[in-house]
C-alpha cells in the first residue's frame, strides 16, 4: 500500500505492506508508525461512502461502524482502490491510501508489516495542520525569523533533542523497528484470532 499525507507540498508518503487479514484498527496502529505519528488524537477511514471509527458508542443510531470488526481484504480489494484515513480532526491530517498491489510477496521480508520505503518527515503533532505546518518549516528554516528559536524550543521538547528538524528526513529503519516492536503487542480484539493477527 501507499500512503500521502494530503495538502502538503513537498509530498510527504510511506510504501508499506500488511496483510489483508488485518482489522481497521490495527491498520490505523500501524499507519500512526509509518507515519510518525503518536496516536494522540481521534481517527477515523472512509472507504467508499461507509465510515468506520474507534470506541463508538453502540446507543447511537447515527454512528460510524467500529473498526475493530472490519478486515481490510473484506473492503479493500482493487488494485488501484483508494480510500481515506483522517487523524487529528482539530489539525485535519487527511492521508489517502491506495492499494498498489494484493499479492505482493517480497523476497528477504520476514515479516507481515513492513515499510518498504518513503519520503518527508512527517509533521510535529499539533503543528496547526497542513497551514502551521508550513509556517513551521518556513521558520525552522530560518535562524534570522524572530520566531525560530521559539518553534526551535517548541519542537525540540516534543520531539528531538536540541529542536533540528529536516523535512527530508525520512528513517525507513527506524519505522521498521518500531513495526517490529508493535508486532510484538498484543490485546483482546472483537474479531476471532486468525492464523496471523495484527
Amino acid at each position: 500500500m501507499r500512503i500521502t499525507l494530503q495538502d502538503v507540498q513537498p509530498e510527504i508518503w510511506r510504501r508499506f505492506m500488511v496483510p489483508g487479514s488485518i482489522t481497521l484498527d490495527r491498520l490505523h496502529d500501524v499507519l500512526q508508525v509509518v507515519m510518525g505519528w503518536d496516536d494522540y488524537h481521534v481517527h477515523q477511514f472512509t472507504i467508499g461512502r461507509t465510515c468506520f471509527m474507534e470506541h463508538l458508542d453502540p446507543d447511537d443510531p447515527g454512528r460510524p461502524l467500529d473498526e475493530a470488526g472490519y478486515r481490510l481484504q473484506d473492503l479493500v480489494r482493487r488494485k488501484g482502490r483508494r480510500f481515506s484515513y483522517i487523524y487529528d480532526f482539530g489539525d485535519y491530517w487527511e492521508h489517502e491510501l491506495t492499494l498498489e498491489h494484493s499479492r505482493f510477496e517480497p523476497r528477504g521480508i520476514h515479516y507481515p508489516v513492513w515499510c518498504l520505503e518513503g519520503e518527508g518527515a512527517p509533521p510535529p503533532e499539533d503543528v496547526g495542520g497542513p497551514d502551521g505546518f508550513s509556517e513551521f518549516c518556513r521558520v525552522m528554516a530560518d535562524p534570522r525569523h524572530p520566531d525560530h528559536e521559539q518553534f526551535r524550543v517548541w519542537y525540540g521538547e516534543r520531539q528531538q533533542p536540541g529542536g533540528g528538524f529536516d523535512r527530508a528526513k525520512v528513517d525507513i529503519l527506524q519505522i521498521n523497528d518500531r513495526l517490529v516492536d508493535y508486532q510484538r503487542w498484543t490485546r483482546d480484539r472483537q474479531l476471532p484470532r486468525g492464523e496471523w493477527e495484527i
